[in-house]
């Protein structure tokens, strides 16, 4: 009888096991659904990682722009699908540079949580060493899956504030609600904390994909100075269309308080 209860418990723990690996390996994927929504584009660069992939970037300056935004796009986007918020930006006084994750757009190489980390190093110290910004120039801003690198780069690296946008507290749980779960990715709900530059979050309350409580929870634990802005009827891709003039009211108020 114990021989049996040890096979049904060997059993159970192998299927459980079994069921983890696949389930993690499609929300990776779920993670990084990678994009190309353009060949060619205006401004486009190119820098070379410390391993070979190519990274396609694009800087676009503001005319008298003392701050520059380093922005992390979501996983469903490119540089193609952000070309417009980078020239508003510009056109309202913001320096602004992106760059499109590995297998994202028409950089190279394979995305993954580690990748996304060592490579926003990368294009931080481009703007440092190449551009001639200072670390109190950079505003770090991370839409949606970019909430992750931006976050984790906060910690790391001396920058003037940190803007999160539709930010999850851990890639897993985006899917799996509360659940936690081994190999998560993204810990941001753990690093928020740790973050010693200003914050500003903002969220869509109507949010579907990534819920409202996620930016609830990250402001909650994230330290002061910090700031917030709900918009009632924002959902996940819609805050800024939705909140209008405010988003722009909000995020040059938050930059200003930065100087």
């Amino acid at each position: 009888m114990a021989k049996k209860v040890k096979r049904i418990s060997i059993a159970i723990g192998c299927s459980v096991l079994f069921l983890l690996v696949l389930g993690c390996g499609t929300v990776h994927r779920m993670i990084f659904p990678q994009r190309r929504s353009y060949t060619e584009l205006a401004g486009l660069e190119k820098m070379v990682t410390a391993d070979g992939a190519e990274l396609a970037y694009r800087y676009v300056e503001g005319a008298g722009a003392e701050k520059v935004i380093l922005y992390f796009h979501g996983n469903n986007e490119d540089l193609g699908t952000i070309k417009g918020f980078m020239d508003e930006a510009a056109g309202r006084g913001y320096s602004i540079i992106a760059w499109d994750y590995r297998g994202y757009g028409v950089s190279t190489g394979r995305p993954s949580e580690e990748n996304v980390f060592a490579d926003s190093r990368l294009i931080y110290r481009y703007l440092l060493d190449d551009k001639g910004f200072k670390a109190g120039d950079v505003i770090l801003y991370g839409y949606s899956l970019g909430s992750g690198p931006a976050t984790d780069l906060a910690v790391e690296m001396p920058v003037a504030g940190l803007i999160l946008e539709g930010g999850f507290v851990s890639a897993f749980q985006v899917v799996l609600n509360h659940l936690h779960l081994p190999f998560d990715k993204f810990l941001n709900e753990q690093k928020i904390a740790n973050v010693n530059c200003p914050v500003l979050i903002m969220h869509g309350k109507k949010d579907k994909l990534v819920k409202f409580d996620h930016g609830q929870r990250m402001y909650d634990k994230a330290a002061e100075p910090k700031r917030c802005f709900w918009v009632d009827e924002g959902e996940h891709s819609t805050l800024r269309s939705v909140a209008g003039e405010e988003y722009w009211e909000v995020l040059d108020s938050f930059a200003d308080s930065l100087d």
